[in-house]
């Protein structure tokens, strides 16, 4: 298994979390560095994403176990691959990833977003996702969560 991780700054998440004997991979925010870091890994490694998140509606702090795994499509959507069920079936959490920081959103049900996870989807074939939620679509206290 390896943790992948996309800032330094989670590294503290993965040792609460009790993976702090797997090995660790930060690829940096983002869809492209997370192709860049892990494009030489195989497929059917086992893969755990671990990492902040900000939220529509849950409280921050809170660590929620990841059920789907999609694109963030606002205002366009376009043929592809929709969405992944990952290797928590139970947890009925979404998250969303955009290649931006999310700050406002139409989604009603609670959710959670960031920049890695469908791409972190589409390149391996078991994934897991822990998320603690970092904000609720707002960037200064996001950056003041990480600098905790």
């Amino acid at each position: 298994m390896i943790v992948v991780i996309a800032s330094e700054n989670e590294r503290k998440l993965v040792e609460e979390l009790g993976y702090n004997n797997c090995k660790v991979i930060v690829t940096g925010m983002g869809g492209i560095n997370v192709i860049r870091a892990l494009k030489d890994i195989s497929h059917d490694e086992e893969i755990i994403n671990i990492g902040y998140a900000g939220s529509n509606h849950l409280p921050i702090g809170e660590r929620v176990v990841v059920g789907v795994s999609t694109l963030l499509h606002e205002l366009f959507s376009y043929d592809e691959e929709p969405s992944k069920t990952l290797d928590f079936p139970k947890s009925k959490i979404v998250c969303y990833t955009s290649t931006d920081f999310v700050v406002k959103t139409k989604i009603k049900e609670p959710c959670v977003f960031d920049m890695e996870l469908a791409y972190i989807c589409a390149m391996f074939n078991r994934v897991k996702s822990i998320k603690v939620i970092s904000d609720n679509l707002d960037l200064h206290t996001y950056e003041q969560c990480v600098e905790e």
